[in-house]
């Protein structure tokens, strides 16, 4: 690896083209309806997806380069927050494993409430607050308003 190539760009690239290919795997292992001809439920997780790997391998282009650097906030001898990193995947890792047996609305509080604190935030019951919050209008809007399935909670049960 070049000299001017630091690890942290260059893992964070290789992190979000990850995401993306994982969104398209579980697209892509999702049961859809043949009543789709063309544009289904997939054709937006696909999009996003592709998105994320296209924007992964930019990163990492300008990672390899050494072009991806701020004065403002990046100073080369700076270390990686493995705190925050852990709490960010240790986010994804509790939606991941609540979203089946605890439902959508707790899973992505729990996101939301790790992410947070991965950024800084102390005050962890409005992080809780706010993520129960804005998980709870989103199940709405996309469950009972536009008729999707999102999967039946403990909390989805009742609504």
């Amino acid at each position: 690896m070049p000299s001017h190539v630091r690890p942290g760009p260059l893992v964070i690239s290789l992190a979000v083209s990850a995401v993306g290919l994982g969104v398209i795997a579980a697209t892509l292992a999702a049961p859809t309806s043949p009543m789709y001809a063309r544009v289904g439920p997939t054709a937006f997780p696909y999009t996003v997806g592709a998105g994320l790997v296209l924007l992964g391998l930019l990163l990492g282009l300008d990672a390899w380069r050494g072009r991806w650097q701020s004065e403002a906030t990046d100073r080369p001898d700076e270390r990686l927050d493995m705190k925050a990193i852990g709490l960010l995947v240790a986010g994804f890792v509790a939606a991941m494993a609540l979203v089946g047996p605890a439902g959508f609305i707790l899973a992505a509080t729990a996101l939301f409430t790790l992410a947070t604190l991965a950024f800084g935030e102390r005050r962890i019951w409005l992080s809780a607050l706010i993520g129960f919050s804005i998980a709870f209008a989103t199940y709405l809007l996309f469950a009972k308003l536009l008729g999707l399935r999102m999967g039946d909670g403990l909390i989805e049960r009742f609504l």
